[in-house]
């Protein structure tokens, strides 16, 4: 909090140190994550940002993959991918 009382927003992605807890206490901690651990938050169309679950409480392939694929769609001039530890780590 800043001394005017202001919060210094925070967008967070769910990494392996947000468990062992229900991925929904995360949730309730990050809003943007609602009530699923991966999402989108875009600014106009200058900037989309994708808060993936690399495998925490969400598998990469499935539901998560889905949306994504879907969610690239948005028109946006820059894209940028936000996780924990990488899908396919070398």
């Amino acid at each position: 909090v800043t001394e005017e009382g202001f919060l210094i927003p925070t967008l967070s992605a769910i990494g392996n140190h947000d468990g062992p807890f229900p991925p929904k206490a995360f949730s309730l901690l990050f809003p943007q994550a609602k009530e699923r651990t991966y999402n989108r938050f875009d600014i106009g169309n200058l900037a989309s940002f994708y808060f993936l679950d690399t495998d925490h409480a969400e598998k990469v392939h499935g539901i998560q993959d889905a949306w994504l694929f879907n969610a690239l769609h948005k028109k946006s001039l820059y894209k940028f991918a936000v996780y924990h530890v990488p899908a396919y780590p070398s």
